[in-house]
């Protein structure tokens, strides 16, 4: 089986943690963990402080520190580190046809 990778998609933490049904706290601090190891291999990693939402009662929220336009290249190996993290808190994970990893269907939060 080939893999083909494309460098023009990308997404950002907050989507890989909510496709692995973890904090976006937890994929951000895997990504603190591994990130020597992702960055030698696929390339730099570009952060950015997203503003939070505007409260009711005026101002707004904590700012939120995201990983963005991470690659498919670099989110795929982020991912399988989330997944494994979210198998370790008791998400049931399923291996697909494919060979790729997946939650069960209904066990996101």
């Amino acid at each position: 089986m080939n893999l083909i990778i494309r460098e023009d998609m990308t997404v950002d933490s907050v989507t890989v943690a909510e496709q692995c049904a973890i904090e976006h706290r937890a994929a951000l601090q895997l990504l603190k963990t591994h990130r020597a190891k992702l960055e030698s291999k696929f390339g730099g990693i570009a952060f950015e402080m997203r503003k939070g939402e505007k409260l009711p009662q005026g101002g707004f929220a904590k700012a939120t520190r995201i990983a963005h336009a991470l690659t498919e290249a670099l989110s795929t190996p982020h991912r399988k580190f989330c997944l494994t993290s979210a198998a370790r808190a008791g998400v049931p994970i399923l291996q697909m046809p494919d060979g790729s990893l997946g939650l069960k269907k209904g066990m996101r939060k």
